[in-house]
């Protein structure tokens, strides 16, 4: 669902992934997504800074949508 969210113009929050090795690297905080605690203390601070000025965030869902490309490319 994380290229779904990117495909619906969706800034994609989730825990933090910066354990994963994928090629491409697909989970760049605040590259491709927005990381939380994997506990989500922190999901809603992270939800309202994002519906209170989303036109900053845009630039996550272009670079999430290149690196999903980009990485279908290479298939």
């Amino acid at each position: 669902r994380d290229l779904d969210a990117a495909q619906f113009g969706a800034v994609l929050i989730k825990p933090d992934m910066s354990y994963i090795d994928t090629t491409p690297n697909i989970y760049e905080d605040n590259v491709t997504y927005i990381a939380c605690k994997h506990d989500f203390s922190d999901l809603n601070e992270k939800v309202m800074q994002i519906l209170g000025n989303s036109e900053k965030y845009l630039y996550i869902i272009e670079n999430a949508r290149k690196k999903f490309k980009k990485g279908r490319a290479n298939f």
